[in-house]
C-alpha cells in the first residue's frame, strides 16, 4: 500500500515508509487506486480532470467502473467559460460518506456508500446546518459551473439507524474513516454522469423546469404523499402546521408499483395561495 497526494497539476505517489513522492506512471497508474489519498489545498474539479485526462488507462477504467461513458465530454464541458455569473451559491465541492443500517421485512442490512455534493449557503436560514452551511446536489450541473470550485475530503463517518417512522433519525455510530483514490473518483465520475452525457443531464433540468412550470400553472395534477404512504401500508409523517407538504407526480408514484389512477391526486391551480410552500417531485 501507499499514498497519493492529489496537487494542482499532478498525480504524486509514494510507498509506505518512503519519504519522497514520485509521479505517477502512466502505465502503472492503476495499482494506486487502493492506495490512501489526499488532496492538496485548492485543488479544483478542473485540476482533477485534467490530471485524469494524462491518464489513458485510468480514463479506460474509469468510464466503465463508473458508468461514465461520456467522460471526454464532461472534461470539455469543464473547460467552457461560465455562463452565469450569478452562480455564487456553492463554495466547494466535498466528498463525504454515507453510511446506514436498514431493516426490511425482518431483516437488517448495512450500507456505506461515498458521496460528492456542494457546500454553501443557504437559500433560507432554517436550511442551514450548525456550521451555517447547506447541502447542495450536484448530479445535474453543467461542469462549467463547477470547475472552479476546490474539492474536499470530509473523514466524518455517521451510521444512521433503521428508519422508524419519523423523525428524528438516530445515530448510532460516529468516527472518521480516509479515503482511497478509487472512492473519490468513483464518487465524483458516478454522480455526475447519473442520467448520462452533459446534453442528458441538460435535457433532464430542462423536463424538470418544465413539469415545475405545469404544477404551478395548475396543467398537472400531483398526488398527496399521504396517500401513497397509506397504499404502501406505511406510518403517514406527522405534519404540523405551516410545515412543507410534499405532493408527488404521477411518474413517481408509479415508481412505488402503485396505480396513479387509485388516486384522486391535487389540482395544484386550486391551491395557488400555498404554491410557494409546496416540494413537488
Amino acid at each position: 500500500m501507499g499514498h497519493v497526494l492529489i496537487t494542482k497539476n499532478e498525480l504524486l505517489v509514494k510507498k509506505d515508509g518512503k519519504k519522497k513522492y514520485r509521479r505517477a506512471r502512466k502505465l502503472t497508474v492503476l495499482t494506486h487506486l487502493r492506495d490512501g489519498v489526499e488532496i492538496a489545498e485548492g485543488v479544483t474539479l478542473r485540476d482533477l480532470f485534467r490530471i485524469v485526462s494524462q491518464y489513458k488507462l485510468l480514463k479506460i477504467f474509469i468510464s466503465q467502473y463508473s458508468w461514465c461513458r461520456a467522460l471526454e465530454e464532461f472534461h470539455a464541458q469543464a473547460e467552457e467559460p461560465m455562463r452565469d455569473e450569478e452562480k455564487d451559491k456553492l463554495e466547494y465541492l466535498e466528498i463525504y460518506w454515507h453510511a446506514s443500517v436498514h431493516k426490511w421485512n425482518n431483516e437488517t442490512s448495512f450500507d456505506v456508500s461515498v458521496g460528492f455534493h456542494g457546500i454553501g449557503k443557504p437559500e433560507r436560514p432554517e436550511d442551514a446546518g450548525p456550521d451555517g452551511k447547506c447541502n447542495y446536489s450536484v448530479s445535474y450541473s453543467p461542469m462549467y459551473e463547477l470547475a472552479d470550485l476546490p474539492l474536499k475530503l470530509n473523514t466524518d463517518l455517521k451510521i444512521w439507524g433503521p428508519w422508524e417512522g419519523k423523525p428524528p433519525q438516530k445515530v448510532i455510530f460516529e468516527g472518521k474513516k480516509d479515503y482511497c483514490l478509487l472512492d473519490i473518483l468513483d464518487a465524483i465520475y458516478w454522480d455526475i454522469s447519473f442520467m448520462g452525457g452533459p446534453q442528458d443531464n441538460s435535457e433532464f433540468i430542462e423536463e424538470m423546469k418544465g413539469r415545475v412550470d405545469d404544477i404551478k400553472a395548475g396543467v398537472a395534477k400531483a398526488i398527496p404523499a399521504e396517500e401513497v404512504f397509506k397504499e404502501l401500508g406505511m406510518e403517514v409523517p406527522e405534519r404540523k402546521e405551516g410545515e412543507y407538504k410534499v405532493v408527488l407526480s404521477p411518474e413517481v408514484v408509479a415508481q412505488f408499483g402503485l396505480n396513479p389512477d387509485d388516486f384522486e391526486g391535487i389540482d395544484m391551480s386550486e391551491e395557488n395561495d400555498g404554491l410557494d410552500d409546496d416540494f413537488s417531485s
